[in-house]
């Protein structure tokens, strides 16, 4: 499916976007996985099956308590899954634009398995309509088993200077989004 860029939901841009982060703020942004506030939600549920099981000793609340011990577990392997079965292609990655001159670009994020992601968010640099500047924007999609999805547009830069068109980050949620994982 093939979306034009002016579609795309635009972020907020902060005044100190161009400040270099501190090490310890650093750490936090290159997390491969982190953990959700959903998985607060998880715990509580966890210590109420924990108490469940144990005061009532039945075959049900064993196997409630078999299945909300499992659970997260189940969901991390989903969502690393992710890391080897989405890809992104751009089309032209660094080029040369002379001054009004018109440049198409083209960033297509596939599916390669047959496993659905419902909740990916794609932080992309894409130029503003008037293509003075480009901005960091979030793209939330949902990824069916073997599909793409596809931005492409042509924008003509009015004044001198580099533009980064592309990719920062892609994020995979599980299921309750307990987890949330970066490609």
């Amino acid at each position: 499916e093939e979306v034009p860029a002016e579609e795309v939901k635009e972020e907020p841009v902060s005044e100190t976007a161009d400040v270099p982060a501190e090490d310890g703020d650093k750490a936090k942004k290159d997390k491969k996985v982190a953990l959700k506030r959903n998985f607060t939600i998880y715990m509580i549920v966890f210590v109420f099956a924990l108490v469940f099981t144990q005061a009532l000793r039945s075959k049900v609340s064993n196997i409630f308590f078999g299945f909300v011990f499992f659970l997260p577990w189940v969901m991390l392997i989903y969502a690393l899954t992710a890391r080897m079965t989405l890809k992104i292609f751009m089309l032209c990655e660094s080029v040369e634009v002379a001054k009004n001159q018109p440049y198409e670009y083209k960033i297509r994020l596939i599916n390669e398995s047959i496993i659905p992601y419902p909740f990916v968010d794609a932080m992309l640099w894409l130029p503003l309509k008037n293509s003075v500047r480009c901005s960091l924007r979030t793209v939330k999609t949902t990824m069916s088993p073997r599909s793409d999805y596809t931005i492409n547009n042509v924008v003509k830069f009015p004044f001198r200077g580099t533009y980064t068109i592309g990719v920062e980050n892609i994020y995979v949620y599980d299921f309750f989004r307990m987890f949330c994982v970066k490609i």
